[in-house]
């Protein structure tokens, strides 16, 4: 349920919306080392961006409104071999192309709690091809999707959410011996 027509719907109507809790929310999804590393990150930089808000606007700190509820989550991680198309294995069979990739796919999600339900407002889908991964894609990361939802409170902090995990994600990736990423880009 659209978080927005949940709020109209407890207004107009609070005997039909009685919600209980879930049994298991965002928070108590279970953490990995990355998820743990992209949280605290994300928090740090909103936690600034408040603070550069607060000068904008000439007043305190306490005075601007607060990210609130953001976890990182990874809900899938996946070891699988990646099979090279039949186009492209003809075009490079003279280099001793391999019929196939090993790597390791995830995905990665951002959870915001508003007005008391979890809302998936970011998900970012990346393919880890490792140090066993035969050329071209040794040591190599690609971002095959992300997107976001446009329910991130407040405003003004979502795109320097976005880009901080996204940047983190990349910083990370850099410390366990990736050395190239690839982003896909889709119009």
């Amino acid at each position: 349920v659209c978080p927005f027509c949940l709020r109209e719907r407890r207004k107009n109507r609070p005997d039909t919306c009685n919600l209980t809790r879930p049994k298991m929310t965002a928070r108590d999804l279970p953490h990995v080392n990355l998820t743990k590393y992209l949280e605290q990150r994300v928090r740090d930089r909103l936690a600034k961006e408040q603070v550069r808000q607060a000068e904008l606007e000439g007043v305190s700190v306490d005075q601007v409104e607060a990210v609130r509820d953001v976890f990182v989550r990874q809900v899938s991680c996946m070891d699988k071999n990646q099979q090279v198309r039949e186009r492209m294995a003809a075009r490079y069979k003279f280099k001793d192309y391999p019929a196939e990739f090993p790597c390791r796919t995830k995905c990665i999600v951002v959870f915001q709690q508003v007005d008391g339900q979890d809302v998936l407002i970011f998900g970012l889908y990346v393919y880890e091809y490792g140090h066993k991964c035969p050329q071209p894609n040794h040591r190599r990361v690609y971002i095959s999707y992300l997107d976001s939802v446009n329910y991130f409170r407040p405003k003004q902090y979502r795109t320097p959410c976005y880009q901080e995990l996204l940047i983190e994600y990349l910083n990370y990736c850099k410390m366990r011996g990736f050395h190239t990423a690839h982003i896909w880009s889709c119009p």
